[in-house]
């Protein structure tokens, strides 16, 4: 009699805990369809597209962007991102000047990946003229990187999507918030490029859509298919 009073007082207790944990997972879940309500949106719009390439996750992948360092030398960055664990980076002319020559390029890209990181990406590299469009995919073929993350005036557009088809390289555009007069939202640079080759998308910058008003989720929402690389 016992054994079976020990038996139901324990089954008892694992239906008490095996609700608490129901009760607690559906919070948590109620909790984030509340805080992000507009992510369902993004699934919904994705979830056609989706069935038509590969099953496997695509998963976000963390890097650091040499800017947050700009106060440290190329050294100290390095030793930074190991210290945190982190695997990619994109510099910042702090730590890879635009002016350097072939060489210097060649060398600091080596150094960095000698560290075991991948130096994938350069900017925000800003192009006010055809011979800073030039020297932006130069510096970025010779650093071996996969996209550069800019600001180009309206009218070099074409130019960059030219050079972006010549060289395989691509193009995130900036958004830089409120007192920015070339791209101060996604929309400003999303409505440029549309149409232009999707090698020409967008960096979100997190902060600056804050600054601006405007809402991360809802903004990345809109503009997914565009988006290259995000600031946070």
């Amino acid at each position: 009699m016992d054994r079976i009073k020990e038996n139901i007082a324990m089954q008892h207790h694992k239906n008490r805990s095996t609700r608490r944990q129901f009760l607690k997972m559906s919070t948590i879940g109620l909790t984030g369809a509340m805080m992000f309500p507009h992510l369902e949106n993004l699934k919904a719009q994705t979830s056609q597209s989706s069935q038509d390439i590969s099953s496997e996750e695509e998963k976000l992948k963390l890097g650091i962007a040499s800017y947050t360092f700009r106060k440290f030398s190329l050294e100290d960055t390095i030793k930074m991102t190991q210290q945190l664990g982190i695997k990619r980076i994109a510099l910042k002319s702090y730590h890879l000047p635009l002016e350097s020559t072939k060489k210097e390029i060649e060398d600091i890209a080596l150094k960095v990946r000698n560290a075991g990181i991948a130096f994938y990406g350069a900017g925000v590299i800003y192009m006010k003229d055809a011979s800073e469009v030039d020297r932006a995919f130069e510096y970025a073929k010779t650093a071996e990187i996969d996209v550069i993350i800019g600001a180009p005036e309206h009218q070099l557009l074409e130019l960059v999507e030219k050079k972006v088809k010549e060289y395989d390289i691509r193009v995130a555009i900036h958004n830089h918030g409120p007192g920015d007069q070339v791209y101060p939202t996604l929309k400003s640079a999303y409505d440029r490029i549309k149409e232009m080759d999707q090698r020409m998308g967008l960096c979100v910058d997190v902060g600056h859509i804050k600054r601006y008003g405007n809402n991360p989720v809802t903004e990345i929402a809109t503009y997914h298919d565009r988006i290259l690389d995000v600031h946070i």
